[in-house]
């Protein structure tokens, strides 16, 4: 069976075709991402999607449905994360979907979220044993997620990723070493705050855009390919190597790094110091690479 699963994210719109299996297994056979930032915010109106961000999700949702329709697609999934949970207009943005699409939009819980962030990310690593711990970075929120099979122990979500921390820290190019330290202690504090003593793991999994972007920067990929990220080990010392690389250049010379897309090259830095923090927190030195996350998750639920 034919099915899609589009995941509206605070920096990305995200669109999955695959093939489901009789026997589970979920096939991609086309993907794309596009830049939104649902999640941007304006001064003047900062409980509000803006209506630049509001139309350039619009445009992106109809182009993903064309490309549902080419190739026949039997179901589309589609699912909203941080930015319409936090935005007072996110209902006015699922009426307008709905009525200039016909598709209904899920606005995930963060426990909902937190469920389908940990199926994608495991549905091609059932072989793991043990407790799994996995991190997912968002734009606006990051989930860490305590899980063994596909039965979800223990998670937390934080109310911060690498778009809301860059907006309210990141204001100097290259950012200053205070606006760093700001940052790093916003983080360790979040951190202090919601994170219970007694997370215990065998297995860390990281996935979503600043991780995969990471391990797409390390193996120099000019061109994003998923089945080279997927099952990469990254590690805490390669990550700090790249952190301290990236807080040297400015905006536009980020944008040339080969391996991290020009559009996020402007939150790359505060969402790989927020993944330091929180390795640095477990004290994890390595970690494998999924390239699945929400819109797998969302596909392994829907036929379950």
């Amino acid at each position: 069976m034919k099915i899609a699963a589009i995941d509206m994210g605070t920096n990305t719109t995200l669109l999955l075709v695959a093939e489901y299996t009789a026997s589970g297994e979920i096939i991609p056979l086309q993907q794309a991402i596009t830049t939104t930032r649902l999640g941007e915010t304006n001064p003047q109106q900062p409980h509000l999607i803006t209506p630049r961000a509001m139309q350039a999700t619009l445009i992106t949702l109809k182009n993903y449905l064309e490309i549902c329709a080419q190739h026949r697609v039997k179901q589309v999934l589609i699912a909203a994360t941080a930015p319409l949970r936090s935005k007072t207009n996110g209902a006015e943005l699922v009426e307008r979907i709905h009525r200039e699409t016909g598709c209904s939009v899920q606005i995930l819980s963060p426990p909902a979220e937190a469920e389908l962030s940990y199926l994608g990310a495991i549905s091609n690593k059932s072989h793991l044993p043990g407790l799994i711990l996995v991190l997912d970075i968002g734009g606006g929120s990051s989930e860490i997620i305590i899980g063994e099979g596909k039965q979800i122990k223990q998670y937390v979500s934080l109310p911060i990723g690498a778009v809301n921390l860059t907006e309210k820290f990141i204001q100097s190019d290259p950012p200053l070493e205070t606006e760093l330290n700001q940052l790093r202690t916003t983080i360790q504090n979040t951190l202090k705050e919601l994170i219970p003593a007694n997370f215990r793991f065998d297995q860390v999994i990281g996935t979503a855009g600043t991780i995969t972007s990471l391990a797409a920067i390390k193996s120099g990929l000019r061109q994003y390919q998923p089945e080279l990220i997927d099952g990469q080990m990254l590690t805490r010392s390669a990550i700090e190597t790249l952190f301290a690389e990236f807080c040297l250049k400015t905006l536009s010379q980020r944008q040339q790094i080969i391996g991290l897309e020009p559009e996020r090259a402007d939150i790359i830095i505060a969402g790989t110091a927020l993944l330091l923090e929180i390795l640095d927190w477990f004290k994890i030195n390595r970690f494998i690479v999924s390239e699945r996350c929400l819109r797998y998750g969302m596909i392994v639920k829907a036929n379950t």
